[in-house]
């Protein structure tokens, strides 16, 4: 009996350990940011910003919904919208990432989102970013 409730006590603790896990992991991730850029290769900054929760170089934007005829960009930037990474791709239904993430952790960071240098259409850009 004894070793039952210790077993049920462990895997009461690793489940509760986990769900924090996951809850702290898609808690780094901003809210869907819409935003129209201007085209030909035009930028905007966007002022919704997360907190950088960890050291990781990583940062990652996930494309929601973009109908431009070519790629959109995403870069990560500080709140005097000097660059903190390389630019990300924006496509749609994707998951882009690159490890020159030079943020420091417990400061907000914002992105600014550029056309493709082709692009002649301002069209509406959905995505989310994660500062990590």
């Amino acid at each position: 009996m004894k070793k039952l409730k210790k077993n049920v006590i462990m895997f009461a603790l690793v489940s509760l350990l986990m769900l924090g896990s996951i809850i702290s992991i898609s808690a780094a991730w901003s809210d869907q940011i819409d935003v129209t850029p201007p085209p030909w290769g035009g930028t905007i900054f966007v002022d919704e910003g997360i907190v950088k929760e960890t050291n990781s170089a990583a940062f990652s934007v996930e494309g929601i919904k973009e109908h431009n005829t070519f790629d959109p960009y995403a870069m990560l930037v500080n709140s005097n919208e000097e660059s903190r990474s390389g630019w990300v791709p924006i496509r749609q239904g994707q998951i882009n990432t690159t490890n020159d993430n030079e943020g420091v952790q417990n400061y907000i960071y914002y992105t600014v989102v550029g056309s493709n240098n082709l692009e002649p259409s301002r069209n509406l850009v959905s995505y989310s970013f994660n500062p990590y």
